[in-house]
């Protein structure tokens, strides 16, 4: 009998994993006496390049840019330059070399050849690191200057240069014996130059010295890996303090915005205006100011001449004060007749809790109220609250204090627990500039159940000097800091169930914040580590109900 053909597809076969393979280049790797304008990459099959601009680079570097094109089962890069005679030259591609059809990648290629008629063949290798947040910063050039001098990260291009890769490690390949200057730059203009202010630097105090390659391509826990040269990046503040924004973000809200951190807070005044209708809002640092308008007739005026006061650096290098005039606008969007189905009521000045009183009010913590802008009166009296028992309902006396903050108030009284408290906010508690009021507020709120929450007991021993500790949440957000001088015990209460990371800084100088470097006067920034439960995995677990104790050995997490 005869059977019908069954119906099916055609699979390709396995799917293609292999990167491109070079079968010939021009020059070849490791050629001598080489001289041509171009450089030549054939491959076993069709290729595309992925973010080149990200990748490639050609270490010495020349005068005039080149780029990689690709060109069917080729990669070519065209010279304007002529190549510097008796030089290794190394033309790095990252990972930007794939295959045309599946993306597979041809990791960290590289072609060296030599100018000359002898080839160098050494290296520096090492590790970078954010300082401060201890990720892995993206686009970094590593850097090697036969000059010495601290100003030439500024003035001049480096001798020899290379990328660091995902895991942090880099290597300056084919360089000649001798002594260097080795700095990391983020150099986000792609100038081969560092930009103080806007990108990350690192440096290496002392000169190092070109040594024979490793065997390691990548960072592991081995004890090569840990004991390579390590570059501290850190972004210091601008040269100069200057003026670098002003504008008006909000009908009531203005924004300045400095180089770096300003001495003192800037006046604004409105010319024509008598008084001051300003509160000023400066950001910690006071790098930023927002300045609210408090006066209903300036809200609704489309243009406002401000003088701005303020500190910046003159043609002196010195600090003085300056008088500008900007006209800020801002055009209100214009209001619409509202039909009989779109009769909802504009949204009153209310305030809100600054943390979240679902799962109960944390005793350790202050309850704060934090409203759209500041206030331009407030009534605590139009405030009740009420502490309910199972036996009875009784007034609670509270206070409502207004912090550094212009937009937050403490809300303040005994919490108890087995006691809902219910409250109630009249219109007219808060009144902003404009005269509007808060709506009606309704709620309660309750204790927190001290085990519903996990807790940290912190065994911290050898202490070299003032530290500060952090708890950071599972993605690196700061939730709590202690400044700590001493060997102590500490108990962290009412920790939500979750991953958590504990962050040390040296905080040599006790200052009570942590410390940036500064590369002109090989500063440095102070030493900042994440505890380490395990190699290279910094989570901690804690659970409801439950206690994680830790001993930290603070000069051992911070020699790590």
């Amino acid at each position: 009998m005869p059977r019908c053909a069954s119906i099916g597809t055609i699979s390709g076969g396995p799917k293609d994993t292999i990167p491109p393979v070079l079968v010939s280049s021009t020059p070849t790797m490791y050629e001598k006496n080489f001289s041509d304008k171009e450089i030549r990459l054939n491959f076993d099959e069709y290729i595309a390049l992925k973010d080149p601009s990200k990748q490639f680079f050609i270490s010495p570097p020349i005068e005039k840019p080149a780029y990689p094109l690709p060109k069917g089962k080729s990669v070519i890069v065209k010279l304007d330059d002529s190549l510097a005679t008796n030089t290794t030259y190394t033309f790095g591609f990252g990972n930007s070399i794939v295959d045309n059809n599946e993306g597979n990648v041809l990791k960290n290629f590289q072609l060296a050849f030599s100018t000359g008629d002898n080839l160098d063949t050494l290296v520096v290798e090492g590790r970078i690191i954010d300082a401060f947040t201890q990720n892995i910063p993206e686009g970094v050039k590593v850097m090697l200057y036969t000059n010495e001098n601290d100003s030439v990260p500024f003035t001049q291009k480096p001798n020899y240069y290379s990328y660091a890769n995902k895991d942090g490690f880099f290597r300056v390949s084919n360089i000649p014996a001798g002594s260097y200057k080795l700095v990391a730059i983020q150099d986000k203009n792609d100038n081969l130059k560092y930009d103080q202010g806007s990108e990350l630097v690192g440096f290496v105090s002392t000169p190092v010295h070109s040594i024979v390659r490793s065997r390691i391509d990548t960072l592991g826990n081995d004890s090569t890996a840990r004991n390579l040269l390590r570059l501290n990046m850190f972004k210091e503040p601008s040269l100069n303090l200057a003026l670098t924004n002003i504008e008006r973000i909000k009908a009531n809200e203005i924004k300045v915005v400095f180089s770096k951190q300003s001495p003192t807070i800037p006046t604004l005044k409105v010319e024509g205006f008598s008084g001051n209708p300003f509160v000023a809002e400066p950001s910690p640092e006071i790098d930023s100011v927002i300045f609210w308008i408090m006066d209903k007739n300036l809200i609704h005026s489309d243009s406002l001449p401000v003088l701005i006061t303020y500190s910046r650096t003159n043609k002196n290098k010195v600090l003085e004060d300056t008088t500008e005039l900007h006209n800020l606008e801002f055009e209100s969007p214009k209001e619409h007749v509202r039909r009989k189905k779109d009769e909802s009521k504009t949204p009153g000045f209310n305030p809100t809790f600054a943390s979240n009183t679902k799962d109960g009010i944390i005793p350790t913590e202050k309850l704060l109220l934090q409203l759209p802008s500041p206030p331009l009166s407030v009534d605590p009296s139009k405030i009740s609250l009420m502490a309910k028992t199972a036996k009875d309902s009784l007034p609670q006396t509270f206070k409502l204090v207004p912090t550094l903050n212009p937009r937050e108030y403490s809300f303040i009284t005994t919490w108890r627990d087995s006691v809902t408290y219910f409250y109630q906010f009249l219109p007219g508690v808060f009144k902003n500039a404009e005269e509007v009021e808060n709506d009606t507020l309704i709620g309660k709120l309750h204790l927190a159940q001290k085990e519903q929450f996990g807790t940290f007991i912190l065994k911290i021993d050898n202490v070299p000097n003032p530290i500060i500790l952090q708890l950071l949440s599972e993605k690196g957000a700061m939730l709590k800091e202690f400044p700590i001088t001493k060997d102590i015990t500490d108990t962290l209460t009412y920790i939500p169930a979750g991953k958590y990371q504990i962050k040390i800084i040296s905080d040599v100088n006790g200052n009570g914040k942590w410390d940036t470097g500064n590369l002109i006067n090989r500063i440095q920034p102070e030493t900042v580590s994440l505890f380490m439960p395990l190699p290279n995995k910094p989570l901690l677990l804690i659970k409801a109900n439950w206690e994680n104790e830790l001993q930290l050995d603070i000069k051992k997490i911070l020699s790590n």
